[in-house]
Order: C-alpha cells, then sequence, then structure tokens
C-alpha cells in the first residue's frame, strides 16, 4: 500500500507531540497524514481518547493506518476493539507499560488494562 492510498492518522500521545517530534515530521511530510486531535493531552480520559481515535477511523475516506506514540498506542488499541475492521496497519511507538500508567496520577486507570488481542 502506498501512502496515497490510505488515511494516515498521527495518534500523539500524552502531552501531545511538539513541533520537533517525529510525528509532527512525519505529518509535515506525508500528503494523506492527519493528526487526532485530542481535547485534553495532560489529563486524558480514556473514553474520550477512544471515541475520538474512532470517529477518525470511521471518517477515513481510504484505509486507515495508524501512526501512534505513548499512550496513544493505548487508546488506539482500545479504539481497535470498535473498529478494528477499518484499520489496514498500525505503526505503533513505545507504549507505557502498565506501571508506568498506574503511577501517572493525570492519567486514567480506564487505560489499563491494555488490549492484548491482535489487530
Amino acid at each position: 500500500m502506498r501512502v496515497a492510498e490510505a488515511d494516515i492518522l498521527i495518534v500523539p500521545g500524552w502531552s501531545d507531540s511538539g513541533p520537533e517530534h517525529w510525528q509532527t515530521r512525519w505529518q509535515a511530510k506525508l500528503s494523506t497524514a492527519r493528526r487526532v486531535t485530542q481535547r485534553d493531552y495532560e489529563k486524558p480520559i480514556r473514553a474520550e481518547w477512544e471515541e475520538t481515535i474512532a470517529q477518525e477511523v470511521l471518517a477515513s475516506a481510504r484505509p486507515a493506518v495508524i501512526v501512534a506514540h505513548s499512550l496513544g498506542v493505548i487508546a488506539a488499541l482500545h479504539a481497535a476493539q470498535r473498529v478494528g475492521d477499518k484499520i489496514a496497519g498500525a505503526f505503533l511507538v513505545a507504549p507505557p507499560s502498565e506501571a508506568v500508567i498506574r503511577e501517572l496520577p493525570l492519567v486514567d486507570s480506564a487505560f489499563l488494562p491494555i488490549p492484548r488481542a491482535k489487530l
């Protein structure tokens, strides 16, 4: 599959991805890429993040490819349980462990457990 044949969904993690982050650079370089923008990157709520990702997947005109980082990986895995049949591929980078998520007081504990099902 070529980039032009897919909607590339950039899914940042906790605290978003700044201007020099690799996700931001990929978004600028890939013509069919768009960022999945969350309401709050500092106090993430699983239901909100999951819904936002699912809606972006469903709104894709072409097969969706998710490029997720950090907590965005976990949110994308939760969303995939609902819309996985619309996801053509995923590039999942540096998901936090369950122990790390438990240690972050501003992160919704509903992100746990981490889904383990195949995409």
